[in-house]
């Protein structure tokens, strides 16, 4: 995945496109909240998914539920 991220940033760069999937608003959000993510997630993270793992009982619907209501806790709390 790494290659493939650094493949396309210089195929990017290289065309100068690279400014323009940058002003998305989904990479400026992303942009804006992604230090506070950094600091917060993994107290919010890891407290979240010990209580998830407990419930849910080796259901994998349920964990997957349980990992998407911690990702959205983590960007909620950032």
């Amino acid at each position: 995945m790494g290659i493939v991220a650094i493949a396309s940033l210089l195929a990017d760069s290289s065309f100068n496109k690279l400014s323009l999937w940058l002003r998305q608003s989904a990479f400026q959000f992303l942009g804006e909240i992604s230090y506070s993510l950094y600091l917060i997630h993994g107290a919010v993270g890891w407290l979240e998914l010990s209580i998830g793992d407990s419930l849910a009982d080796r259901d994998r619907i349920r964990a997957l539920i349980w990992l998407l209501a911690v990702v959205g806790a983590s960007f909620l709390a950032a």
